[in-house]
């Protein structure tokens, strides 16, 4: 008979090891049975061990100013080698490790490849990306230089940043 295959869940655990020295850790298994026995062949007397819990809201970090300060200044790189603008989006993606800020970039670059303007797929995300941002982009500037923008974008979003910091500290 084929066999189900066992999920393996996190677990958090505290205890003592053989010099008597208190110990916690995280482990993965298959149930709690399972990585109590795991801890004793590691030496380590469990006192507590549980599932870990779950976060809350997904998990997604919080995107952070400094976050979109990083994300403009890989744009303008990209943009500044010749890598078209949707391409850009994906590579930068790529290379995400905050799971907010990845579905952020691709929700971007999904809407500017279906046609949607720059700036109207900027607007989308009022909470995320600042006002200002979006109508650097908007038709009703006077047109400026694509290179221009990229150069100065990530000046002004770092600006931004730090200002914000400054805020929040006073």
């Amino acid at each position: 008979m084929a066999e189900k295959a066992q999920k393996l869940e996190s677990y958090v655990w505290e205890g003592k090891d053989r010099k008597g020295n208190k110990a916690k850790g995280e482990l993965t298994g298959s149930n709690l049975a399972l990585v109590k026995a795991q801890l004793r062949k590691q030496g380590i007397i469990p006192d507590k061990v549980k599932k870990k819990p779950k976060p809350l809201f997904g998990g997604k970090k919080k995107i952070t100013p400094f976050d979109i300060a990083m994300l403009t200044r890989q744009l303008a790189t990209m943009m500044k080698a010749g890598v078209p603008l949707v391409q850009s989006f994906d590579i930068v993606a790529d290379g995400l490790e905050n799971k907010g800020l990845q579905e952020l970039v691709m929700s971007i670059r999904n809407d500017i490849s279906s046609g949607t303007g720059f700036a109207s797929a900027l607007r989308k995300h009022p909470n995320t990306l600042t006002i200002f941002i979006a109508t650097w982009w908007s038709p009703a500037r006077k047109p400026v230089p694509w290179s221009r923008c990229w150069t100065e974008l990530p000046r002004i979003s770092r600006k931004l940043s730090c200002s914000k910091r400054k805020l929040k500290r006073q």
